[in-house]
């Protein structure tokens, strides 16, 4: 005699069973609402142990979420999407302020190396695992350890290469961890752009901030064990209002366009879970926030550039222009902004007490053109007594980081040959 089955109830149960038994049910039953971010860290393209440390961007300044003992070089982080999702939902309706969902990813090797990599997504992109959240990134630390012990990473209670989200701190044995020491912050104005002229020259910037663009801003960081700063990548920004400025320079003037921005800096302590010991300390330095509603032509604290010649024209009368230049014209351009002010007054209070770190020149870069993205636009017009030969000078970054590198400053000098 075949079985067969009748009733609504019966029927509910075998379509919960069917249901249950599909992949795409099991998924959702692993992963639920997590993002599942693997970051995969290589020598030379081969796999090399690895402790791998993760901070999420909040509203109110990074957190550690999760940390790995990789013996192959693999870790895997479930981030839960709607806690953070949440977070900056309700920061977007409070304050006007939102961000796109960004992780500090730090790594230590075997071999003696670290780094930092800042990993961006859209908010499209940030969604659970069985709807396609996923993302791999593939770090190959730059930054020799000078200082400091040797990591000896071998294996221990957690899994290796395999983690999920903490709780959060205090948390202690038997997690490796990451632990905030303590974070500063400050608001203050800062120069966006600048011009100045001669008796012969004169000059017009102007800076638009756009409700809602995106303002990518890179994120400086200094392991005590390297001994230097340098910029890392770049988290996204923005803000609800929007934000209009022009200054025409006169013969002989000097004009300025700045912003009140918040600045923070954190120090962090990595621990070794195995050993019970501190593998590194890092500052991390970055703009918390903007305040497009403060964009005006008032000095600011300027970053230390140095100016080289970028273009050599013609006077053609102050009616018109000899030079144009316009951030949203490039791909990709950005500019210095001080943050050595707040390096100063966090080492005359005591808080940064790594003599290495104590750098007066120290900047935050800020893209005002990045991944197709206009943060703020900045334009520049030169003009010149007629028939007469001028230099523009565009500014550059005194500090260079790591790799000797400089980094453009929309600062402008005019003058006469």
């Amino acid at each position: 005699m075949g079985f067969s089955v009748s009733g609504n109830v019966s029927r509910a149960v075998i379509l919960a069973a069917l249901l249950l038994s599909s992949p795409l049910i099991m998924v959702m039953l692993a992963y639920g609402d997590h993002f599942l971010l693997r970051v995969r860290v290589v020598r030379q393209g081969e796999p090399i142990a690895s402790l791998i440390y993760l901070k999420a961007f909040y509203p109110e300044g990074f957190k550690a979420v999760g940390a790995a003992r990789a013996l192959d070089g693999v870790a895997e982080f479930l981030i839960p999407v709607s806690d953070l999702r949440d977070a900056w939902d309700a920061e977007l309706k409070s304050r006007g302020r939102g961000a796109l969902p960004a992780f500090a990813v730090t790594v230590f090797t075997n071999d003696s190396y670290a780094d930092l990599m800042i990993v961006t997504l859209s908010w499209s992109e940030f969604k659970p695992y069985p709807l396609g959240g996923y993302k791999e990134v593939v770090i190959e630390p730059r930054h020799p350890r000078v200082h400091g012990k040797p990591i000896n990473i071998r294996p221990s209670t957690l899994a290796s290469g395999v983690t999920g989200s903490r709780p959060p701190p205090p948390y202690k044995d038997p997690w490796t961890y990451a632990e905030l020491v303590w974070r500063e912050e400050q608001n203050k104005r800062v120069t966006l752009t600048k011009i100045q002229t001669d008796s012969y020259s004169r000059g017009n910037i102007h800076v638009t901030y756009e409700e809602y663009n995106t303002l990518y801003v890179h994120v400086d960081f200094f392991f005590f064990s390297v001994a230097k700063w340098d910029v890392g990548d770049a988290y996204g920004l923005y803000r609800s209002e929007r934000a209009d400025k022009g200054a025409f320079a006169y013969e002989n003037q000097v004009k300025e366009i700045s912003i009140v921005a918040t600045h923070t800096v954190e120090e962090w302590v990595y621990i070794d879970e195995l050993t019970g010991e501190e593998v590194d300390r890092c500052y991390l330095g970055y703009w918390y926030d903007f305040q497009p509603t403060t964009l005006d032509v008032v000095d600011g604290e300027d970053a230390s550039v140095n100016y080289e010649v970028v273009a050599t024209r013609t006077g053609e009368g102050f009616g018109e222009s000899m030079y144009s230049w316009g951030s949203a014209s490039t791909t990709t351009e950005s500019t210095s902004v001080d943050i050595g002010w707040f390096i100063d007054y966090l080492v005359a209070i005591g808080k940064i007490t790594n003599p290495y770190a104590a750098v007066s020149t120290l900047i935050i870069n800020v893209q005002l053109e990045a991944q197709y993205t206009s943060g703020f636009i900045v334009t520049m017009d030169a003009y010149g007594e007629t028939g007469l030969t001028f230099n523009i000078e565009k500014g550059e970054s005194v500090w260079v980081d790591a790799w000797g590198n400089e980094y453009p400053a929309v600062y402008w000098k005019i003058y006469k040959v």
